[in-house]
């Protein structure tokens, strides 16, 4: 059995696994806004779809049991606002500034300023803001009886499939996102004091869930077949929807297991602790490493090498935890930026 406090800690520890995975794929993304796409990156990105299925779920279903429903609303308001929404909007303003600095942004600062309304509308980093607005909608359904909790996750959830599916009007403020998380936020909800019991299911769970995960994508490779997935683009349909959930339950199964093993990397600890720095910051420190890189190749173009990638991947994981490192170790520093 784990007390709170040991489950807490491999809880940090899955955040920086799924941290892991966060800079892997957004490496290939970035590596080919820069230029760079050939064999060996597309070799990389097909390890991407192992973890698709299911990683951003995963996210929000650990936040669904580590989260406090039961503040009040004002408080609970004021928390997430302080603790998800402002550090969003200084990093998102720093990590620009930066890229402005480093001659990537296609507009100037005040510009940039100028044009934050669209930030507030269907701009921002998605996963955040569509996170907050889930966790106040499950303050709500906090409220309600165990059934209608139920009902209205079901309804919500199958209003944001239907939202996208249509695509009636723009996802504003992420709101398809958010609808498509309460699921799994209220499945992290339903764990509190409960997860000690699932332990014995964790493994073989998590080994079924990758299996079919594997065969998934050779369908989607070979066949017309769709793996449902959801993170920035929405890949869940009315017919795929029920494999969706069960791609997520046995990936962070997984993943929870996973982290129990390697509970006292502290890589991995310090990624999760310091998880919403990683992930609003991410891009910005991945574009720069590329950039060092890329000059110390005769064209500037490390084509087919490998070596290029895997350093490039090192860099970034590494560059990120000194930034967690040094942030966490400034008092004012790490209040805007709060933790996950």
């Amino acid at each position: 059995m784990h007390r709170q406090q040991e489950r807490i800690a491999y809880l940090d520890t899955a955040k920086g696994i799924l941290i892991l995975c966060l800079l892997y794929g957004h490496l290939r993304v970035l590596a080919k806004w820069e230029g760079l796409d050939d064999p060996v990156l597309s070799v990389w990105g097909a390890g991407i779809g192992s973890y698709r299925p299911f990683f951003m779920q995963t996210f929000f279903l650990i936040t669904g049991f580590c989260s406090t429903f039961t503040v009040g609303f004002l408080p609970f308001l004021l928390k997430n606002l302080k603790t998800l929404i402002l550090p969003a909007v200084l990093i998102d303003l720093l990590c620009f500034g930066i890229m402005s600095a480093a001659g990537s942004a296609d507009q100037g600062f005040g510009a940039h300023l100028a044009g934050f309304s669209s930030w507030l509308s269907t701009g921002g980093p998605w996963f955040v803001i569509a996170l907050f607005w889930a966790k106040i909608l499950m303050w709500f359904i906090s409220r309600m009886s165990r059934g209608y909790q139920f009902m209205s996750v079901a309804v919500l959830f199958l209003l944001g499939l239907a939202l996208n599916h249509f695509n009636l009007v723009d996802n504003y403020q992420w709101h398809r996102h958010a609808l498509m998380a309460i699921p799994f936020l209220f499945g992290g909800y339903l764990l509190k004091g409960n997860l000690d019991r699932l332990q014995r299911c964790l493994l073989p769970v998590g080994l079924a869930g990758f299996l079919l995960i594997v065969a998934q994508n050779f369908l989607a490779k070979y066949t017309s077949f769709t793996l449902p997935a959801s993170d920035l683009f929405i890949d869940v349909t009315f017919l795929n929807f029920p494999l969706h959930f069960v791609n997520v339950a046995g990936g962070s199964a997984l993943v929870l297991w996973l982290s129990q093993k390697l509970e006292r990397s502290r890589t991995l600890s310090l990624l999760g602790q310091g998880s919403l720095l990683a992930y609003l910051m991410n891009s910005t420190v991945q574009v720069l490493v590329l950039r060092m890189l890329m000059p110390l190749y005769p064209d500037g173009r490390p084509v087919g090498c490998l070596c290029f990638h895997l350093t490039a991947f090192i860099l970034c994981v590494a560059g990120i935890c000194v930034l967690i490192w040094l942030i966490y170790r400034h008092k004012i520093l790490s209040w805007i930026v709060g933790k996950f």
